[in-house]
């Protein structure tokens, strides 16, 4: 199919000349592309907020707040497609001057005191410039700062009093940005604390990709390819492909991709046009805000519908669901046997929008839009008289309603008894033969 000639020809007229042409099922389905405007500057940061629950409802059941567990999106990063092969567009470059420092920890004859800077070689990355493809900016970085400081303030009766972190917790996936956004956070959350002049030492726990739950994970759950290809193949995702073709075709007559349109990567497209505008840098050279807007609804129609579905989280994050939960138990278990404090008390998950966007799914609280960089959800559970335990849900500064579940005291927005919740939340925890269904 030749489409030449239609070069800068307004995408958002072909698509909707397409609605046009289908049956009214598919239209209806294709409409839903245009839906959700897209704005690029919201999913640059998410809001750094976190409102107290009013004093009303704290002393309704006289509430002491137990455990946080919180989960994040990792910060503002450098794109992690391109748009030809390498070397990739050379009008922009990219410039970090965030790394790592590291220092081997062992003891005795090979242990020294050198600590070594990881740095990438300038001008010899895919992209333009010194930074590694996806890589954490110094703006993702100071996100994740801030959101700590947010936290050192609302939770500062959970978090630590000084550098002795024993009731923080944090674990990461096994990648570079997501290591800094926690390692950001946890910064953040100290920055109130003196200094003692020594190195605080911090354990951020994590596991190799292949086997981390924290995203919906092929060598865990090979059925989960199933459920992906079932997505694929479904009529609505066919309407979908039907109605990006205009859009393809245009990407590639400006020579992405190799001016191949069955080549050009909707997402892909859509993140390189985004992060540039988060750093104030123009659109790829000939590519029209028209065409970056289309493109980016498209992309964000598409993540929605395969990653946050309410139907696939079960398996695309039960297992994770279920740590969580775990986490929970075991403070309502310590605190009524007794204890006074839950050990640890504060629990920071460092991962990505495949983390959050299925999470968000399963409390059928996803809206459509892309998850912004920075993106934090938090789990609140307190204590109330009679050893009653409740919980509250945020994400990006929102409570979370839970459907068919009665808010509790009715004078708390959004808190549930955390009984409630977990009868919500038990079809969507990992079954108990996961393992053995995931392989069959």
């Amino acid at each position: 199919m030749n489409m030449k000639g239609r070069t800068g020809f307004p995408i958002v007229v072909v698509i909707a000349f397409i609605l046009l042409s289908f049956n009214p099922g598919e239209s209806e389905v294709a409409a839903s592309l245009l839906s959700s405007p897209y704005d690029p500057m919201r999913v640059c940061q998410a809001p750094t907020s976190i409102p107290s629950l009013p004093s009303s409802c704290t002393r309704a059941a006289n509430l002491t707040l137990r455990q946080v567990i919180a989960v994040t999106r990792h910060g503002d990063r450098v794109p992690d497609h391109v748009l030809n092969a390498y070397p990739d567009l050379t009008d922009v470059a990219w410039e970090c001057s965030l790394s790592f420092i590291e220092q081997p920890d062992l003891s005795g004859y090979y242990a020294g005191d050198t600590r070594f800077k990881k740095e990438y070689l300038p001008h010899r990355q895919i992209l333009r410039g010194n930074c590694a493809s996806g890589q954490l900016t110094t703006k993702g970085y100071r996100q994740h700062y801030d959101l700590g400081q947010l936290y050192s303030s609302v939770y500062a009766s959970l978090l630590p009093k000084s550098k002795v972190v024993g009731s923080l917790y944090v674990r990461s996936t096994d990648y570079p940005r997501t290591m800094m956004s926690a390692q950001g956070n946890v910064n953040g959350i100290l920055s109130h604390l003196p200094s003692n002049g020594v190195a605080s030492n911090i354990t951020v726990k994590t596991m190799d990709s292949d086997s981390d739950n924290m995203y919906s994970n092929y060598y865990i759950c090979p059925y989960t390819t199933a459920l992906l290809d079932s997505r694929m193949s479904s009529d609505k995702y066919q309407v979908y492909l039907k109605s990006i073709r205009p859009i393809q075709y245009e990407i590639a007559e400006l020579g992405y991709y190799g001016g191949h349109p069955e080549q050009v990567s909707i997402g892909g497209f859509c993140d390189i046009c985004t992060t540039r505008t988060c750093h104030g840098f123009s659109l790829p050279p000939g590519v029209t805000r028209t065409l970056f807007q289309a493109s980016c609804e498209a992309a964000q129609w598409q993540s929605g519908f395969i990653y946050a579905s309410e139907e696939t989280a079960m398996w695309d994050i039960g297992s994770f669901w279920e740590e969580l939960v775990n986490h929970m138990n075991v403070c309502v278990h310590s605190v009524k046997s007794g204890g006074t404090t839950c050990s640890p008390s504060f629990l920071l998950f460092s991962g990505h929008e495949s983390t959050l966007y299925p999470m968000l799914a399963s409390l059928q609280a996803y809206n459509g839009y892309f998850i912004p960089y920075a993106s934090h959800m938090e789990m609140e559970l307190y204590e109330g008289d009679g050893h009653v335990f409740y919980i509250r849900l945020l994400f990006n500064g929102d409570d979370i309603l839970l459907p068919g579940k009665s808010i509790s005291p009715s004078s708390c927005p959004a808190l549930y008894k955390y009984s409630d919740f977990l009868d919500y939340i038990r079809p969507f925890l990992a079954p108990i033969d996961y393992l053995q269904s995931c392989h069959t």
